[in-house]
């Protein structure tokens, strides 16, 4: 059966007749018991509060870069406008000459170059008081900016904790180059920059999408000499990155030896509590005592020496509850007989 239901000028028609679909069954939410990895590492739990007041003290050192990339734009945007006046005044310069010797006057006799010239001079040296390109903050050379440039970071950092012997080696060849008295020895040569490590990262997590891509973050700081991990709160990636004068900052790295961030970095320390991961705590320990025995007694070791580890401690088993559904199966009532 069909009705028809008129809805303005047009006409609905609606079936009333009987389905033969199947009628969805009720489900039911089933807990289910799973083992979790136990090579998992969590993120540091940070109250919303604390990351507020963390992102507020940050964003205060940060400033001092905002002010000055400000400035450097006044400059550019002034150096730009002083190319045109002058490339302007030159054409009039050239103007004025080509009348002059139209009309065979000679220029040297009325000295028209001289008082032109001292005018473009008293501009230029009035201009270079009022505008000078500023100098860069102490604090932008204390960060490093980027998931990638981070991550590089802590690689560096962990490839010359785990093999020691490379640096030896490395600053052994720089030293055979400059007592070398060919000059050709020296000039090809380029030695690995052993950079700055970091100890504090400020990581927009809420803000990331996909998470996928900071997920190696907690691991690598582990390794790289327990660097402490810090989420920061909704809404951070923008603030960071208005304060870096960029669209967005996902990720900040602070380095080692920058006082400009103790304060924050004792901050840090007391709110934030670092990385556990039991089961790379051998393998640190391990690789500590041989880089000793290397340093000492100049041992050379294979890379697989370094990965040894004795570790014979258990992990206890993670359990994880998964929320899913089930049918509801109707009881069936069993007759009995006499």
């Amino acid at each position: 059966m069909s009705q028809q239901i008129t809805k303005g000028k047009k006409k609905a028609i609606t079936h009333t007749g009987i389905t033969f679909r199947s009628k969805e069954k009720k489900r039911k939410t089933v807990f289910k018991a799973v083992l979790n990895s136990p090579y998992t590492l969590n993120w540091p739990e940070v109250s919303s509060e604390d990351q507020q007041i963390i992102l507020k003290e940050l964003c205060k050192i940060l400033s001092a870069v905002s002010d000055y990339k400000k400035e450097k734009a006044l400059y550019r945007r002034n150096l730009n406008r002083k190319k045109l006046k002058n490339s302007d005044s030159q054409k009039d310069v050239a103007k004025i000459i080509d009348t002059l010797s139209t009309m065979d006057v000679d220029c040297k006799s009325i000295k028209m170059e001289d008082p032109i010239m001292s005018i473009d001079d008293n501009k230029m040296a009035t201009s270079s008081k009022l505008i000078h390109l500023p100098s860069p903050p102490s604090t932008l050379s204390c960060i490093v900016i980027g998931i990638n440039d981070v991550t590089r970071r802590l690689e560096q950092t962990i490839n010359s904790e785990t093999k020691p012997n490379l640096k030896r080696k490395y600053t052994q060849e720089l030293f055979d180059t400059f007592i070398s008295t060919n000059p050709k020895d020296q000039l090809p040569y380029s030695s690995p920059i052993v950079k700055q490590p970091l100890r504090m990262i400020f990581v927009c997590k809420a803000d990331i999408s996909p998470q996928n891509l900071c997920a190696h973050l907690p691991i690598m700081s582990f390794m790289a000499k327990d660097v402490l991990l810090v989420p920061l709160p909704p809404g951070a990636e923008e603030l960071i990155g208005n304060k870096l004068r960029i669209k967005r900052v996902s990720c900040i790295g602070v380095k080692m030896k920058t006082p400009e961030f103790d304060e924050i970095y004792q901050l840090v320390k007391d709110k934030v509590s670092p990385i556990n991961a039991p089961w790379l705590t051998p393998i640190k320990l391990e690789v500590s005592k041989k880089r000793k025995v290397i340093e000492e007694d100049d041992i050379a070791t294979t890379d697989d020496d370094f990965m040894k580890t004795t570790c014979n401690e258990y992990i206890p088993t993670q359990i994880k509850q998964l929320v899913t559904s089930a049918p509801i199966k109707s009881k069936v009532k069993l007759e009995k007989f006499d």
